[in-house]
């Protein structure tokens, strides 16, 4: 008897230190997600000193562009204030613009200073995933839908925004940037676009046009890291029409593989491939003009069929 309740009492501990520990754990997230200016000036310095001190712009004599301690400057100058979070993000962004590298991103630090030590997810974001494709925006899970404008502000004036704060490396990722971007608040803020509350919501109104028919949609921000983890990056799926085309041109197999990003759309056409090379196809044009690059492994997944 004495050694169950023994037994009892320390699963009691161990439950509620458990208890505690989640508590903990959900109270940083809400902290980390708030809007509540803080002190990001330590991290901003941080930041530049360990960009100049790695990275290969600064190594490599002529490639540092001209207007990069404008930038430099900026980006101190605006973090010396307490600021949001995201609009942190949005700054560090727009500094790393500058030095011509669409892979520079923000993720986990080596210290804990305004935030650095977790992944700096850039704000709320619409719950829904958008597409561009020559400078057109549509709803990803319907591409017949097109997107003209969101809270009342034109996709244009919304892509501009999002081409002042992220450097891209050719057009194909400035269309993968517009439909990564276009759905964060702090850009359609930037944008000037309207947003309507009701109660703990808020929404933006898109103006769409499917089949030649002009309507509102109301969307709903979500907030990343307590919303599904599919909406973590804040908006993009991008399907096969965007990603990659294919299709016989008389007797030669034609592919566009516009950017290295795993997914359905590589296995459908891996076995494309597969069937094309089965019924005695042997002339295969990939065209990787434009190409964003990303992840090596999907093309891998496709060229293998011709081993």
């Amino acid at each position: 008897m004495k050694a169950k309740k023994i037994i009892k009492r320390i699963a009691i501990i161990i439950l509620i230190l458990l208890a505690t520990l989640l508590s903990a754990a959900v109270a940083l997230v809400l902290w980390w997600n708030s809007d509540s200016p803080r002190d990001f000036s330590g991290d901003a310095a941080f930041i530049v000193e360990t960009v100049e001190e790695v990275h290969p712009i600064f190594i490599i004599e002529g490639m540092l562009p001209d207007y990069y301690e404008d930038f430099r400057a900026e980006f101190l100058s605006v973090t010396a204030n307490p600021m949001t979070r995201a609009d942190f993000n949005l700054a560090t962004t727009r500094y790393f613009s500058a030095l011509h590298d669409g892979h520079m991103a923000m993720g986990f630090g080596s210290r804990m200073l305004g935030g650095m030590q977790l992944p700096l997810i850039p704000g709320e974001v619409l719950q829904t995933r958008f597409v561009a494709s020559n400078s057109r925006l549509f709803l990803a899970d319907q591409p017949h839908i097109e997107v003209l404008a969101i809270g009342g502000t034109p996709v244009a004036d919304i892509f501009y925004q999002i081409d002042r704060y992220h450097f891209s490396e050719n057009e194909s990722d400035r269309q993968f940037n517009y439909g990564l971007c276009v759905g964060r608040k702090i850009i359609l803020q930037r944008a000037g676009a309207d947003f309507n509350s009701q109660l703990w919501n808020t929404y933006a109104d898109l103006t769409i046009n499917e089949n030649g028919q002009v309507s509102t949609l109301p969307i709903r921000f979500s907030n990343p890291l307590l919303e599904v983890p599919g909406f973590l990056l804040g908006g993009v799926q991008m399907g096969p029409d965007y990603i990659i085309r294919y299709e016989m041109i008389d007797d030669v197999f034609f592919i566009s593989l516009r950017t290295f990003v795993d997914g359905d759309h590589i296995t459908e056409v891996a076995q494309a491939i597969e069937q094309a090379v089965a019924s005695g196809t042997r002339k295969f044009i990939v065209d990787l003009r434009g190409n964003a690059a990303a992840i090596p492994l999907p093309e891998a997944a496709c060229l293998k069929q011709w081993a």
